[in-house]
């Protein structure tokens, strides 16, 4: 059993198990994932829980919105989570241009604490496939990663 240990920025550090669940979905190929987040704790966080599936193969992580385009067109992954907070791009600004680039490509966006309806629709129309918050479950993401991708 693997355990996770993070902090929403808010409260105390919270200490999760992360447990494997067997995979609902068959991919072909193991699904690329690129994660664009400001803060390094958080991205050690996505590396555990992606390395925990192994249908998931973590190509690259970008801590700022331009690192995120430079990685993103050399990496070429299926499935991008942006950080709405990034640093020179934020993440909607980085979710349009990766959309007019990669009209293909799954865009995740990720809200720190409560999405509000007012960022869920900016990341929409930025062209973003979903949007959801940081502070969710583990098993949220890897399915909203699932049901997007697909």
């Amino acid at each position: 059993m693997l355990f996770l240990a993070y902090c929403d920025g808010i409260g105390p550090i919270r200490v999760r198990t992360l447990g494997i669940v067997p995979m609902a979905f068959e991919f072909d190929r193991r699904i690329r994932i690129m994660v664009a987040d400001r803060d390094a704790f958080t991205l050690q966080m996505y590396r555990l829980i992606f390395q925990a599936y192994d249908t998931f193969d973590l190509v690259a992580v970008a801590e700022t919105g331009i690192e995120l385009l430079r990685l993103c067109q050399r990496q070429q992954p299926d499935v991008v989570l942006i950080d709405l907070g990034l640093p020179h791009f934020n993440g909607i600004k980085a979710a349009r241009f990766l959309r007019m680039l990669y009209p293909w490509l799954t865009i995740i966006g990720i809200a720190r604490g409560t999405v509000h309806e007012e960022t869920r629709q900016q990341f929409m129309q930025a062209g973003a496939n979903r949007c959801l918050s940081s502070i969710g479950s583990i098993h949220d993401l890897i399915d909203t990663v699932y049901d997007a991708y697909r």
